[in-house]
């Protein structure tokens, strides 16, 4: 019974190790970070900006390329709903 007890508390010791050491990395990262002001948000023409952030427009993914609505031709023909899931 002894066994079972230390057992669990050297397992609830290691947890609180790990999650110490690993709160101490993301604290450091944070810390490392070379911007200059704080990243803050803020309205512009109606639209929500991140603005003086660290990122740059090379460092997102692109966005994706849409078709050319105005260029479909079966948006005026009727569909079989087996067809609508497509």
């Amino acid at each position: 019974m002894f066994g079972a007890r230390q057992a669990g508390v050297s397992s609830l010791v290691m947890s609180v190790l790990a999650a110490t050491a690993l709160t101490g990395a993301a604290f450091f990262t944070v810390s490392r970070v070379d911007c200059d002001r704080a990243p803050r948000y803020e309205e512009r023409h109606g639209v929500t900006e991140l603005v003086d952030s660290c990122l740059t427009a090379e460092d997102l993914p692109a966005p994706p390329r849409f078709r050319d609505r105005a260029g479909w031709t079966d948006r005026d023909e009727p569909k079989a709903p087996s067809d609508l899931h497509r």
